[in-house]
């Protein structure tokens, strides 16, 4: 054999990373498709706690001496002031690399809406009015031209937010703030909020992260919230439409997100601050007016994390290169190539540990390379990715069934007898089936991926600990014979 055998009784090379909750599933694919990928024993995993513990983790503390907790961590806003000059005052340097853009929207659970299909237009100064408490009534927000539907609706309004800081209530707020300065002066991850759980004047609650904002809603009517929009919503949340700069209504479109990031001015240097970077209220017809910029935070100096580092390196690598092509299915919009550039240059630059192996990347089939150890390679699976790739295949061409029969049935003529509607149904129902079997399939899936991680983690930390027991596989003069040996196995194939 090329390699020597012991290679994998080698301890397993860990990345771990932290921060916002709106690119976590993004993340978790990724991490999935390297440690398959990978024939060397790997354990990657994020932690998707918000965009302060994320920042909080990178920069450190006085009780850490200012080091960070994980090797990278990712949030939708820049490095504070502070928090950048905290790590730069001792020496320190940290990257802001561009991983995505992102909308926040605003969401309702109205039955009105829902029943008369009618979309809620809101203006920042209404939302400020909503969440500072002046409004308390949905019927208050029917204004002539737009919410006519409301002007019946006496009912109490609910407001949630996220309780720590979060990007999405940086980015909610500093639109407030901007969109509505002579009434909204509060802007941040965190602030105190002028309507919470205390106020004897209005409905409002706070909840720890994404999730439970979306449950809230989903669970109380006449309720509103603001949630990233790669957080999908049931059918239960209508999207609001929100006035923009120019005096149009629009919702996180990808296109929408995309004309406001246009009027970023990116930052020369990846290691400097991003504090000014603010596509938030910006000019243009078309732009939506809350967008993001989700960026991953990482330490210049790396060479303390061993094999671990060249792994980072190779992860960030792909998440800004081919992992782009990844995002649009997590409600997100490719960076421009300014921006993934500069990215590129942040990743070029992070210091390695002298001697360490760097990881290649296998998109297309590469011969011998390919095999190689430390070889990320997108062509090795598992029955787990393959499953969820085919169960994915099967609930798209369910849904595209779905949306056929309803596009046959908009063509019918409405005359039709109730045999032929009953023959409608019938479809409809079979097509329904079909479906929920597919989730129900998901759902297995999520099981047996779990069931097979635990088989396979076991099986590393006994090959870990039979090495152990064992001592060295092989000796220094073995070492020397069989790299001889493999370097002469090499050019023989090299000849043939």
């Amino acid at each position: 054999f090329i390699e020597r055998s012991d290679i994998y009784s080698m301890p397993t090379v860990t990345v771990h990373g932290s921060g916002t909750t709106n690119p976590e599933f993004f993340f978790h694919e990724v991490m999935d498709l390297f440690t398959t990928g990978l024939r060397i024993p790997a354990h990657m995993s994020y932690r998707a706690v918000g965009s302060g513990i994320g920042q909080d983790e990178m920069v450190g503390s006085r009780a850490t001496a200012f080091l960070p907790a994980t090797q990278f961590s990712s949030g939708d806003l820049p490095l504070s002031k502070d928090n950048f000059k905290a790590i730069s005052d001792r020496g320190h340097e940290v990257a802001h690399i561009p991983l995505a853009l992102g909308g926040i929207g605003v969401y309702v659970n109205i039955p009105e809406a829902r029943a008369g299909d009618h979309q809620v237009v809101l203006t920042a100064c209404d939302l400020a009015s909503i969440f500072d408490g002046t409004y308390t009534k949905w019927s208050e927000l029917a204004h002539e031209g737009r919410n006519k539907f409301l002007e019946n609706v006496d009912k109490s309004i609910f407001t949630v937010h996220r309780k720590y800081g979060s990007s999405s209530t940086f980015g909610f707020t500093h639109f407030l703030k901007a969109g509505c300065p002579s009434q909204w002066s509060k802007a941040g991850g965190a602030i105190d909020w002028p309507c919470d759980s205390s106020s004897a004047n209005c409905n409002s609650e706070s909840s720890e992260g994404s999730g439970q904002v979306k449950a809230y809603i989903t669970n109380n009517e006449y309720s509103i919230g603001y949630l990233s929009a790669g957080h999908s919503f049931p059918t239960e949340l209508s999207e609001v439409a929100i006035i923009n700069k120019a005096g149009f209504p629009v919702v996180p479109s990808s296109d929408g997100i995309l004309a406001a990031s246009r009027s970023i001015v990116w930052p020369e240097d990846p290691f400097q601050s991003f504090e000014d970077v603010s596509p938030i209220n910006v000019d243009g017809d078309d732009t939506y007016p809350i967008v993001l910029v989700t960026y991953v935070y990482v330490r210049k100096d790396l060479t303390g994390l061993g094999t671990a580092a060249q792994l980072v390196k190779t992860f960030l690598t792909y998440c800004i290169n081919e992992g782009q092509g990844l995002l649009k299915k997590y409600a997100f919009v490719k960076v421009s190539e300014t921006a993934r550039a500069l990215g590129m240059k942040a990743i070029e630059n992070l210091e390695m540990p002298a001697g360490s192996m760097p990881f290649h990347l296998e998109i297309d089939a590469e011969a011998i390379v390919g095999a190689d150890p430390f070889t990320v390679s997108m062509k090795r699976g598992s029955f787990a990715t393959s499953s969820q790739e085919m169960m994915n295949k099967r609930v798209t061409d369910l849904e595209t069934s779905v949306a056929s029969i309803d596009h046959d049935g908009d063509d019918h003529d409405h005359d039709h007898d109730h045999d032929d509607d009953g023959h409608d149904d019938e479809t409809s129902v079979v097509a329904i089936v079909g479906l929920v079997i597919a989730l129900v399939d998901l759902v297995l899936l999520g099981v047996v991926l779990v069931f097979l991680r635990g088989i396979r983690r076991s099986v590393k930390e006994a090959r870990y600990l039979s090495q152990m027991t064992r001592g060295p596989a092989v000796s220094e003069d073995h070492s020397q014979n069989s790299n001889a040996s493999a370097s002469a196995a090499v050019r023989t194939m090299q000849q043939t």
